[in-house]
């Protein structure tokens, strides 16, 4: 955990009515005086004394003569620029559903759902107080609070020689919790300033008197990004997940998307990767995934290696040099590159970064093995064992096949040739290490490994039919029409699904109410995403967006709303929704940086209704057909699909 000193790097530019200005910096002329704020970290949470209060501070008139000058700080600062993003603020207010006391002088509240954000105290009472304010995801049998799935960094306990494990200062567990004394008097409120916690319960010790629902009001912060997309329909479970799945987003979107808004807040590539489309069919994401892009290159290591984290924060798993981040987690950067410019037509932002992704493709061509990558993460969280050195490759043909677009678009020949060719090299090693001629079948066949090759493109054509058919064989008979796939696999297996024409195979998948899936979650009380598809009460977050990328195939599939592969600033797309399940209707909207875009349908007496919207001065192609026969056949027997 982090410590130290407060320190500020700040300036204020005056603009005056008559057209001068005025320039404010912080400098050793400031001065400061200790606060009520005794302690804050943006993973423990915040002390305040509201005793030590100094009324006026911050008003002009203000008698500052006993306060202290500033000193300059001795750590390197970066440099001080414009934030890009919307600010970060608070963007809904929750009461609490229940008060309980589950001891003497102890109360739980719960909001009813799991959020990124504040509690804020209203409380009145003798001066010198103090009101204790622990948070957690979920509660133990008895009622009282569990807070170990959001203990920071998994500090628990004390290492082997005694010490903290969180480093000088920090508690033997790193659990969140504020704490606030009173001041005395009147009705006091108490909202933190500079940290902020994942949660859905609290537990308040210390109240005097017995609290009431108004005592703590949920602040839901987020980086305030605009809406873009909405999707609903006749299935209430898939209604459930969508709402799931944007609740868990924005609990992790704090100027960086994070894996977690409680242990780690970290800004891992692999989720990106994972939940980015998932993230643009809901939100205007240009802006922040601009700046995401920048600090995935400014966060380089060695000679231009991305890393697992951006800012880097230390972590390198399964790396091929020191600091470098696995092949997963660096794809971030030109994944992201990709997107902004087929969903938004930024091609400035191409050009900026161009040769950071370049470089990192030339690094790993170095390290690879006749074209292999024998090293990642893999498929994180996935059921199945993880197609490591398969799904690493196929990332490889993909950054490659990215680098190669990007050169063709800045008209660099050359490089675009030299990116192309190698996409073949990496394109015909992946073939020859891993598909069984004759029967489509890819290194371990599971349904990560199939969906790979197929939604990356590279089962060759003639085995594509027993590469689909070993897929869907591998969802509907080895997991009974369940997922078992991971971090990339789930994405990569429902866009597979759909778009080999077996949807009715991904709608299933995603309906299970019975472990694993989403609906499982629901069943078990998760008002977020779960980081594992089993549940945990000690240890893995409770609100981790990287099984999101369900949303994008609501709208992509079901919504049947795509942007075409060649696509600049979502000018060219197809509205081709699959007609499925036990579908009555739906209604997909997105807002196109061209326009709204929207699919909306109705199934009844065996008639298709489409009503579509087209922006102008942009092209679709509007495709639908109704399946002949009831589309709820066969479903108890999910083997039938085989």
């Amino acid at each position: 955990l982090m410590v130290g000193s407060p320190k500020l790097l700040a300036q204020l530019v005056i603009e005056y009515r008559d057209g001068t200005s005025q320039t404010l910096v912080s400098d050793e002329s400031w001065r400061v005086a200790d606060g009520p704020i005794l302690r804050n970290s943006v993973y423990l949470g915040e002390k305040y004394d509201a005793r030590l209060e100094q009324s006026g501070w911050d008003a002009p008139g203000f008698d500052d003569s006993g306060w202290e000058r500033a000193s300059e700080a001795d750590s390197e600062a970066g440099e001080l620029c414009t934030s890009p993003l919307p600010p970060i603020r608070v963007t809904t207010r929750l009461s609490p559903v229940s008060v309980t006391e589950v001891e003497e002088g102890v109360f739980i509240f719960d909001f009813g759902q799991n959020f990124a954000g504040w509690a804020r105290l209203n409380v009145r009472g003798p001066r010198g107080t103090t009101v204790g304010m622990r948070m957690g995801e979920l509660l133990h049998a008895d009622g009282s609070l569990n807070p170990m799935t959001s203990v920071a960094g998994q500090i628990k306990g004390l290492a082997s020689d005694g010490s903290p494990r969180g480093g000088p200062g920090s508690p033997q567990i790193a659990w969140q919790a504020n704490s606030y004394t009173l001041r005395g008097g009147d009705p006091e409120q108490y909202t933190p300033r500079f940290t902020y916690h994942g949660f859905r319960y609290v537990e308040v010790t210390g109240f005097p008197g017995e609290p009431d629902p108004t005592s703590l009001e949920g602040l839901r912060l987020n980086t305030d990004v605009e809406p873009a997309g909405s999707f609903s329909c006749s299935n209430e479970r898939f209604n459930d997940i969508q709402n799931m799945v944007r609740w868990t987003f924005l609990s992790n979107l704090f100027s960086v998307q994070s894996d977690c808004p409680a242990r780690e807040k970290f800004q891992y590539g692999g989720d990106i990767v994972a939940s980015s489309e998932m993230a643009i069919y809901n939100f205007d994401m240009a802006t922040f995934y601009a700046k995401t892009v920048s600090d995935h290159r400014d966060a380089r290591r060695g000679d231009g290696w991305f890393t697992e984290t951006a800012p880097f924060v230390g972590i390198a798993a399964a790396s091929f040099a020191d600091e470098a981040g696995p092949i997963g987690w660096g794809l971030a950067h030109p994944l992201l590159l990709s997107q902004l410019y087929q969903y938004y037509g930024d091609r400035r932002i191409v050009e900026e970064h161009f040769d950071a992704a370049r470089v990192w493709v030339d690094l790993l061509e170095e390290a690879s093995d006749g074209y292999i990558i024998d090293r990642c993460i893999g498929d994180h969280e996935s059921l199945d064992p993880k197609p490591i050195e398969l799904m690493a490759t196929a990332q490889f043909y993909q950054a490659a096949s990215l680098v190669a677009g990007f050169a063709g678009l800045l008209e660099e020949t050359d490089q675009a040739d030299r990116y192309e060719r190698l996409a073949l090299r990496i394109e015909a090693a992946f073939v020859e290490r891993f598909l069984e001629p004759g029967t489509g079948r890819f290194g371990i066949a599971t349904q990560a490994a199939q969906a790979t090759a197929l939604y990356l493109g590279l089962s060759p054509d003639n085995e594509s039919d027993g590469t689909i058919d070993r897929m869907v064989e591998a969802v509907v008979v080895d997991h009974g029409g369940h997922v078992a796939t991971g971090i990339f696999g789930t994405k990569y297996l429902l866009n597979a699904l759909s778009d080999a024409g077996h949807s009715d195979v991904a709608y299933r998948l995603v309906d299970q109410a019975t472990y694993p899936g989403w609906g499982h979650m629901l069943d078990n009380g998760a008002t977020t995403l779960w980081e594992t598809w089993a549940a945990s009460d000690d240890v893995y977050s409770q609100n981790h967006p990287m099984f999101g990328s369900v949303s994008e195939w609501f709208f992509k599939s079901l919504g049947g709303i795509s942007p075409e592969e060649q696509a600049v600033g979502f000018d060219r797309f197809r509205i081709e929704p699959s007609v499925t399940g036990d579908l009555e209707w739906v209604d997909a909207t997105y807002e196109s940086v061209r326009g709204t875009i929207s699919s909306r349908w109705r199934v009844a007496d065996g008639q298709l209704q489409l009503d579509v919207e087209v922006p102008v001065n942009t092209q679709a192609v509007v495709h639908a057909t109704v399946p002949t026969s009831p589309r709820e056949d066969d479903a108890d027997d999910p083997t039938a699909l085989v």
